[in-house]
């Protein structure tokens, strides 16, 4: 997918990405939030991250509680076996800038503490402003899973590249599988993560948020995000 030349944040939290070429050529395409699902590496099975965006609706009530929702857009995923470490977290910063995304979803922070201080030493030596927030339901797969039946089948506001590594897992996906080795669904646990977030927290409201510490030599920030 072509990653966009310019990204901007509005006062209300609207993102836009410009793409231009030339002063002839320029289109806008507008989010209304940009978030990302992570799932670290466990046992022999990868790490895995997908970033997703919901376009903004224009001239609708945004604080209405059943408000519309925009139709999401699956910009990058990446799997890797995380040995190192730095390559995967490169590649995670890198796609959260390319796209205009500081927040992925993940597990709690005590089940996977030294993947989240690793995460921390990366962000702060590279000065980028990613931090990680604990899923909504992160421990029930069955409601993960259900978001996505819910935004891909019942509201048709998902539509995942047929040859992506999620799109794959899906195919194969049974719960029985999954609860016999959730670890093998990597791809699903990142995608259920993100989606869990989008359709409960669609203005940003988040709990249990985890930023990762800044630690001598480090900076922040390079969109502000």
């Amino acid at each position: 997918m072509e990653k966009p030349t310019t990204i901007t944040k509005a006062k209300n939290q609207v993102i836009t990405h410009i793409y231009h070429d030339g002063a002839e050529n320029r289109r806008e395409e507008k989010f209304s939030l940009i978030r990302g699902g992570l799932s670290w590496p466990v046992d022999n099975y990868p790490g895995y991250f997908c970033i997703i965006g919901e376009r903004y609706l224009e001239n609708i009530d945004h604080t209405a509680e059943d408000k519309k929702r925009g139709e999401l857009v699956f910009f990058e995923e990446y799997e890797d076996s995380c040995i190192p470490l730095d390559e995967f977290f490169h590649r995670l910063t890198d796609a959260a800038k390319a796209w205009g995304c500081s927040t992925f979803y993940t597990v709690p922070y005590d089940t996977q503490n030294e993947y989240f201080r690793e995460l921390g030493r990366f962000t702060s030596r590279v000065g980028s402003p990613v931090r990680t927030e604990t899923a909504p339901a992160a421990g029930a797969f069955h409601i993960g899973v259900s978001y996505i039946q819910k935004w891909a089948g019942e509201m048709g506001l998902l539509d995942l590249p047929q040859n992506s590594i999620v799109a794959g897992q899906l195919r194969g996906f049974s719960l029985e599988s999954f609860a016999e080795k959730p670890e093998r669904f990597h791809a699903v646990n990142g995608l259920r993560y993100v989606l869990a977030s989008i359709h409960q927290y669609p203005e940003g409201h988040t709990v249990f948020a985890y930023r990762p510490p800044q630690y001598p030599g480090g900076s922040t920030g390079w969109m502000g995000f």
